[in-house]
């Protein structure tokens, strides 16, 4: 399990880090950072139920029986907040605060109340729509691999290690290097480097 998480800048200096403390069934129950803790609890289905922030925020969480969240109320410097959730016979969400989502036969979210989705025959997302306007579209290899991804701030290439599911770099549409991977002998990520800053997994 990931217990500490260091960002490195270009001179090799620590420019943050982040400590994970779990509970026996494996969830977390803190993340320690240099300005402060944030903490969790769980009920004894390992659902989390309370948040509580650093600067004094607490979130709040509620289920139904099948596991659904219910609510979600935020309490912050004196203000609560609630989100109230609800969710049709397949358990798909359909209601947030009144907004409703709908879906495909397949099963697949085609709307949220602001975006629309579009998916291809084997029910991968293509396209993000706003209105008219396209907002990000994906593509994909004949593994199901995602290859691209469009947004307005332009198209990101994805390149992975032959034939597995491991992304080793991304790339801009112009083939200049955005972010690079590194795995361990287990495959596991051990390392990101983005704009100059590398980021550690232990």
């Amino acid at each position: 399990m990931l217990t500490r998480l260091q960002t490195f800048g270009a001179n090799g200096s620590i420019l943050g880090e982040y400590n994970y403390q779990y509970d026996a069934n494996g969830n977390w129950t803190q993340v320690v950072a240099h300005n402060g803790t944030v903490s969790y609890q769980y009920d004894n289905l390992n659902r989390l139920t309370r948040e509580t922030y650093r600067d004094g925020t607490i979130v709040n969480y509620t289920y139904d029986a099948t596991g659904n969240r219910l609510t979600r109320q935020m309490t912050q410097g004196g203000t609560t907040t609630t989100t109230n959730y609800q969710y049709g016979t397949a358990n798909q969400l359909t209601s947030v605060n009144g907004t409703a989502y709908t879906y495909d036969l397949n099963g697949n979210m085609t709307g949220d109340g602001v975006r629309t989705y579009s998916y291809d025959a084997a029910n991968r997302l293509t396209e993000v729509r706003q209105g008219a306007t396209v907002i990000a579209s994906y593509s994909y290899d004949a593994d199901g691999r995602r290859t691209s991804m469009t947004t307005s701030a332009g198209t990101t290439r994805f390149f992975y290690d032959g034939t597995s599911t491991r992304v080793l770099y991304e790339t801009n549409a112009s083939g200049t290097l955005l972010a690079r991977y590194i795995y361990g002998p287990n495959n596991q990520l051990l390392a990101m480097i983005r704009g100059g800053v590398t980021y550690y997994y232990h």
